[in-house]
This record gives C-alpha cells, structure tokens and sequence, in this order.
C-alpha cells in the first residue's frame, strides 16, 4: 500500500517520523505532500519540506495520487482542499483540530476561546465532499484552560493530533476501522473571512468575559498581539469585585505594565506586552 502524508508542522513531521520509526512504512511506499507556504526552514515548528528533503522522501502531486487504487492518504494540516471524487482510492482522512460537527473550517484555534468554549479536541475523519464534513473515526476531546490563549490552544492540537493519528493507523491500514456520520446537532462552521487578522480589532462594548476572550484568542506570539489603545497586549483579568460604572471602553487608570478599563459588567485590567507604544 502507497502511504501519503500531507500537511505541516510537527504533527506531520512527528506523524510521518513514527511511521518509519515503528516500520509501518519505509521510504519505498511512503510519499509526501508539503504545503505550499512550507519553505523548508525551521520556525516554532518544524518544517515538514525540511524534515522529507533530509530524509530523501519522496514527494508526490494531486494528481498523481488521485489514480493510485492502493493508497491511505492522510491530512495533517494540509492547505488544499482534497477533491474525493477524483480519487480512486476511498482511504482518505483527515484530523481536523476540533471537536467535529463543531468548528468546521478555519481559525479553530480562535473561536471556541472566543465562544467561551471550556473543551474542545481533535477528530479523524474521512475525507469526503464537504468540508470537514466526513465521518468521523475516533476523537479526543481536552479541557480549554481559563488561562489559554490561541497558541496554547493550537499546541494541545498538535499534541493530541499526534496522538489520535498514532492510536488509529494501523486500523486505517487494515481498514477495521468503525466510522460514525457527524451529527446535524450542535454542528457549526467559520469561513476565511470570519476573522480578519490584517485589521484585528478588539470590540471594548462588551462583558469584561467577552473582552478578556478576545485577547486570549488573538494572542499567538509568532503572529500577533492584540492592540488596545495603541499597546499591545498579552493577557487581561477581571478585576474581582469591581462593578464598572464608566462607560465601556473607559481608561480608569493605567501605568507602565497595565491599563485599567470599564465594560459592560465588570472593570477589567489589560496586561501591556511592554513599555513601547
């Protein structure tokens, strides 16, 4: 059987190194497909082109994967969209980072934090027609701690990512895998454009809850902080006991590391990233 590999980061990187590690797969029938963004240098996270090329991996097209009959093709962070009905081969899956029918789409590691969500997980599902929409194999749902933000978040993803793709490969190989349909109840989707990160903006005309949400899940150091009031800021905490009688969006007081503000509900402090405006 032809196994393919798709995605980045290291939960691809981590994926593909078991598979030749615990010899489920050597470089002989074992292909790969990097995101076109990937450019072969090592960030926070791994580069999975950089990772092939040094293992002299081979690497593979669409469509040249779409007309193998014997092929397990997996998804892990992949940035295309994988046209099923093109392909052969039915042994197509993806782990998707959330708790599946919830977060279809983009951005999941923004909206559950933003929805107050106080769990969320990963899912192996099969690839189908839709998006995020195929049956699901097997999940592993985590707690969203108070004090995570969107880069916390993304790495629990990556962690258990790895670990659903290492509990469920052998029974994708074999195929005595069990897969259920995704539920209409509960099931919820987010396009590219439902956040847009080159004009983020935190909406202060809400609960200090709402607010304190907004800044932990814009917070992913590698790519943004959040602005307030000019400041970038890493985190926010709810001062206890405080009733805001201020309009929301009041400055009530702030020096060098914090500023201080009214909401709809409760007085919250803003956490300054550092002294430079």
């Amino acid at each position: 059987m032809l196994i393919c590999v798709a995605g980045k980061n290291d939960i691809a990187v981590e994926c593909t190194e078991f598979l030749l590690t615990e010899q489920i797969a050597s470089e002989k029938n074992l292909v790969t497909c990097s995101n076109d963004t990937d450019k072969g240098v090592d960030s926070f996270q791994r580069s999975f082109k950089k990772y092939c090329r040094e293992r002299n991996l081979s690497e593979a097209t669409l469509d040249y994967l779409s007309s193998a009959e014997d092929l397990l093709f997996i998804s892990l962070e992949y940035d295309k969209i994988i046209p099923a009905h093109r392909f052969t081969s039915k042994a197509l899956f993806n782990v998707h980072f959330s708790l599946l029918p919830k977060y279809k789409g983009f951005y999941t590691s923004a909206w559950p934090i933003l929805n107050g969500e106080p769990t969320s997980g990963v899912t192996l599902h099969e690839i189908d027609q839709g998006i995020d929409t195929g049956d699901i194999v097997d999940q592993i749902e985590f707690e969203i701690s108070q004090e995570d933000n969107c880069r916390d978040l993304y790495m629990k993803y990556i962690h258990y990512g790895i670990l659903v793709f290492k509990k469920n490969i052998l029974n994708l190989l074999s195929g005595t895998y069990a897969a259920r349909e995704q539920a209409a109840d509960g099931s919820s989707y987010y396009s590219r454009d439902s956040i847009n990160y080159a004009d983020l903006r935190i909406d202060l005309r809400k609960t200090a809850e709402q607010i304190r949400n907004q800044i932990r899940a814009y917070n992913f150091k590698e790519y943004q902080i959040p602005k307030v009031f000019g400041f970038e800021i890493t985190r926010a905490d709810i001062v206890s006991g405080k009733r805001s009688k201020e309009k929301p969006g009041t400055i009530l007081k702030q020096d060098d590391g914090y500023i201080d503000i009214a909401t709809i509900d409760y007085d919250l402090r803003l956490h300054k990233a550092n002294n430079t405006q």
